[in-house]
Order: C-alpha cells, then sequence, then structure tokens
C-alpha cells in the first residue's frame, strides 16, 4: 500500500538561536536525532545550524549494519528513495520556508566507495560501524545564519490534524527563547572542566602504517594508483558519549561544518573546515582543501605563515593535484565545459590552522 502523503507545518522565528541548550534537552529523550552546526558562521560558508530528529526510513551498509538487509544496485535505490520523498512532499514544496525542512542526514565513510563506483572491489570491510547510515528526518529546527531566522518544522501524515504540531512547536519555542537559547553568533558556550579522562589503546600503529606506506609506493609505481589519503584509526578506552562532551569539542574546535549524529548503536563526532561538495539546483561546487600551517594567536606571524603557505611550490602542487581530481569526477556527471575552478591556492584562517583551499564549480547533466 502506498504512503500517504504528507503536509509541512512550519513556525517562523524572526532571530537566530543557538541550537545548543534544545541539544541538550534532546539529548536526554532521543535515541536517534542528528546536530549540524556551523560553530564558526562565516560569511558565505556555514551557513545553516540544523537539529533534526530522525524519525523514518533508514538505510545503510557495512558488516556491522544488525537490522538493514544488503541493497543491490545502491545508487538506483537512493534516488528512487529521494524520488518517493520528493513525491510525498508535492503538495508542500511550494510552502517550504528556509535552507532545510526536512530530508536525508546520515554519514559516507571511504570505504562506502566500493557500493557506488564498480571501479573498485566489491569486498567486505571490517569497520564497527556501517559503511554509510542515512536516516530520513521529518521533524526539526533550522537556523539560517545569514537571514537571521529560525524555522520550526515539521512533516505529518496529511490525513493528521494540524493542532498535532503546537504543542511540539510552543515547547521548543519556550526552550529557544530562554537566556541561554537565543545569543549573538560571537558567544561562546561556557563550559567548565577537562572532561573526562581517555587511554590511548595500545596497537601495533607504527609497523601497520609502514606496511601501508611500503604497499602504496609499489602501488603508484605499478600505475595503480594516481594519489592514495593514508589514515589509521585511533583507538581511546574512555566513556565520551553525549552531546555535552560534543559541545565541548565545538568550543575548543569551532568550524564551519560540525555534526553531531546519534542513532541506536551510533555516535559520530565531526568537526572540519572543509566542504567536500555542495549542490544548489544544477550547481554542484566543491572546495579541497591541500596545504597547511599552524594558526597562532600573533596575527603578524600569520599573515608570515600564510604569505609562505600561499607560495609553496610543495603544497601547490599538492592542492592543484586534488582539483584535477575534482575536475575528474564533477566531469563525469556535469556539462560539457561547464566545470570550472574559480579560486585556487586561497589561504583561509581557522581556530587552529591556516589551510590552502580551492573551488571547483559545475553544472550538472539533466538526471
Amino acid at each position: 500500500m502506498e504512503a500517504p502523503n504528507l503536509v509541512l507545518h512550519t513556525r517562523c522565528l524572526e532571530y537566530a538561536c543557538d541550537l545548543a541548550n534544545l541539544a541538550a534537552t534532546v539529548d536526554r529523550d532521543q535515541d536517534s536525532w542528528c546536530w549540524l552546526d556551523s560553530g564558526l558562521q562565516r560569511e558565505g560558508q556555514g551557513r545553516v545550524s540544523i537539529l533534526a530528529r530522525a524519525s523514518r526510513t533508514v538505510i545503510a551498509a557495512g558488516r556491522s549494519c544488525r537490522s538493514v538487509d544488503a541493497i543491490s544496485d545502491l545508487p538506483a535505490r537512493l534516488r528512487d528513495l529521494l524520488k518517493a520523498g520528493r513525491h510525498r512532499r508535492e503538495g508542500s514544496l511550494g510552502r517550504i520556508v528556509g535552507p532545510f525542512v526536512g530530508g536525508w542526514i546520515g554519514y559516507f565513510t571511504y570505504e562506502s566507495m566500493i557500493d557506488f563506483d564498480p571501479a573498485f572491489p566489491g569486498r567486505e570491510d571490517d569497520l564497527p560501524y556501517p559503511r554509510f547510515w542515512l536516516r530520513e528526518c521529518d521533524e526539526g529546527i533550522s537556523v539560517d545564519h545569514s537571514t537571521g531566522q529560525t524555522v520550526l518544522w515539521r512533516w505529518v501524515e496529511s490525513t493528521a490534524s494540524s493542532d498535532l504540531s503546537n504543542p511540539i512547536f510552543d515547547h521548543w519555542e519556550e526552550v529557544l527563547s530562554s537566556p541561554a537559547g537565543s545569543v549573538e553568533p560571537a558567544t561562546r558556550i561556557d563550559i567548565e572542566g577537562r572532561g573526562p579522562s581517555l587511554e590511548l589503546v595500545e596497537s601495533d600503529f607504527a609497523a601497520a602504517y609502514q606496511l601501508n606506506v611500503r604497499d602504496i609506493l609499489e602501488r603508484i609505481a605499478a600505475g595503480e594508483v594516481y594519489q592514495v589519503n593514508l589514515t589509521a584509526p585511533v583507538w581511546l578506552d574512555g566513556a565520551v558519549s553525549g552531546c555535552s562532551n560534543f559541545k565541548r569539542l565545538r568550543e575548543v574546535c569551532p568550524s564551519d561544518y560540525t555534526a553531531f549524529l546519534r542513532w541506536p548503536g551510533i555516535e559520530a563526532w565531526v568537526t572540519s573546515p572543509e566542504l567536500f561538495f555542495s549542490v544548489s539546483g544544477q550547481v554542484a561546487e566543491a572546495r579541497p582543501m591541500k596545504g597547511t600551517r599552524p594558526a597562532v594567536a600573533d596575527e603578524g606571524r600569520n599573515r608570515a605563515r600564510a604569505e609562505e603557505l600561499s607560495g609553496s611550490e610543495k603544497d601547490r602542487a599538492e592542492n592543484v593535484m586534488i582539483v584535477d581530481l575534482y575536475r575528474n569526477d564533477l566531469g563525469r556527471v556535469a556539462k560539457v565545459g561547464t566545470v570550472d575552478v574559480p579560486e585556487l591556492f586561497a589561504v583561509e584562517q581557522y581556530e587552529t590552522v591556516l589551510q590552502m583551499t580551492s573551488t571547483v564549480r559545475a553544472e550538472l547533466r539533466d538526471g
């Protein structure tokens, strides 16, 4: 039987809220929610902060998935789900207010490439968490830092009474309008204490790293790979779950793109200055970063380091290599002749680093 259509209920508040206060309340009551936070609120980047409850369909893949079946032809399945969700919302799409009022939120690991690109061998991973995990979110709050507007939103079945949203909106607005809920962008959260003690779990990290380096060199020499980003997990033993600890991370390492995702059995913390890619209409944009220097409190030293980084042949070579990879990837899905690099080798300053950043943009093909 076909699922009933959904109707959008919204309430707009003419002020921008810090969602941390409400997130603490949700953290106590819900086990399936997510908080995407634009901590820096810099112009042109990290425009939106979102607090949403994950309530509907789950799609995931990986050895550790316990309740999600393996899916063949995954890209087509994802497209079908997105189209179905859009179809159920069709009658309300013209009433949407704000930058995000429901949809899919989740993560993709690098290992999920085996699910999307037939060029990679299809072998099972050994991750203790799914390669990717997406959940459909039908209610939440979006803050547009560029307009100073907050939007409360819920999607409900078309047969439900419109009055059902009001008590929930009233509660959210009460929490958001409290002294800790509405703040100026420059205000920091006051977090006391150093947090829980963590112990590094010993492993054969050094030996494994050296083996991986040798393997990479052999593959480069054989022409099998062009560039490899070698990473390794670090395992810590200790109780660090919970929104309060994420807020501490958000405080000491603010970024354009931070996230706290909590679903049954999974909790992910993210803080990153890098926009992997975004899509607005038919335009896709990526902002790859390669080339880093530490930032310090002395602005004069930061300017000198930024100038040195900007002229570094090594860092420019690494950056342009990544730019070429993005140009190639976007070229696979873009209209011919539309792939462009409007900004190359820009140096941006963040809380702890100076980062060389470029911008790649393209117009996507129909379909």
